[in-house]
């Protein structure tokens, strides 16, 4: 990932109490009533099937119609299931409904956002797109959207985010440094955050890492914020930040891992 400083134009100041009013974690409500559709995959070939994922967290529906979409042929289900988790006094109810679909359009399929009658009154779900390949060629892997998407391509992966990617000499950047994960089984043990050269840095304090659930093009991955950093270059030029690795312990089953 490459940062750009550059010289600060004239009457610039940047001030450490202000930047810290920048850093902010967006974090759901824990009673938040929500809508999440997701899919078994976001790159399918004609005539595969495609099963679409319709979760209603902390609220419920009673009757529901499989979603018509184009591009789209109902073939099966649902199928459903239902959880509870309490977690620091906080409970948390999922329904879900999933769907087998057979895969008709070309080119792309577009699932749009839709509006679900529920007991926490009227709530949207999100919208994806499907990339769909002709059955004869080859399937091509799609680049996901999106400045968190770009680099999540995997079930496990980790991201430095910049606020931005221009910066003028002496100018504070927020980096946020996040682990982007859809394994249920995985216990971190240990990260390596690199250090920054060419930089003078504040460590923002913030609560501790612990997962929360993210959709990110019709997928849902569970994402902790490990760090977050204030930087300010102390010199101009172009600056790549390198990658910080983690070190974990994946369950496989009751004897190993």
């Amino acid at each position: 990932m490459k940062l750009n400083a550059l010289v600060p134009p004239p009457l610039m100041r940047a001030w450490i109490g202000a930047c810290a009013m920048w850093v902010s974690c967006a974090m759901a409500t824990a009673q938040e009533a929500t809508v999440e559709l997701t899919v078994s995959s976001t790159s399918v070939t004609q005539g595969d099937m495609l099963r679409i994922t319709l979760t209603f967290v902390n609220c419920k529906i009673k009757n529901i119609e499989p979603p018509q979409i184009k591009g789209l042929e109902w073939r099966m289900g649902p199928s459903t299931s239902t959880s509870t988790q309490w977690i620091n006094g906080v409970t948390t109810s999922e329904q879900s409904y999933t769907y087998g679909y057979s895969v008709t359009g070309s080119n792309e399929v577009q699932i749009p956002s839709l509006t679900w009658s529920t007991t926490k009154g009227l709530k949207k779900s999100n919208a994806v797109r499907v990339i769909v390949q002709p059955s004869d060629a080859p399937i091509a892997k799609q680049r996901p959207t999106g400045q968190r998407a770009k680099a999540v391509q995997r079930d496990l992966v980790t991201a430095i985010e910049p606020n931005k990617r221009t910066v003028y000499l002496g100018e504070p950047l927020v980096l946020t440094y996040r682990i982007y994960n859809r394994y249920n089984n995985l216990d971190v043990r240990n990260y390596d955050i690199p250090e920054l050269e060419g930089f003078w840095k504040e460590t923002v304090q913030a609560p501790e890492a612990r997962w929360e659930p993210q959709l990110i093009n019709g997928k849902r991955y569970n994402v902790a914020t490990v760090r977050q950093v204030v930087a300010f270059p102390q010199q101009t030029g172009t600056f790549v930040l390198q990658d910080f690795n983690l070190k974990g312990y994946l369950r496989i089953n009751f004897f190993e891992g």
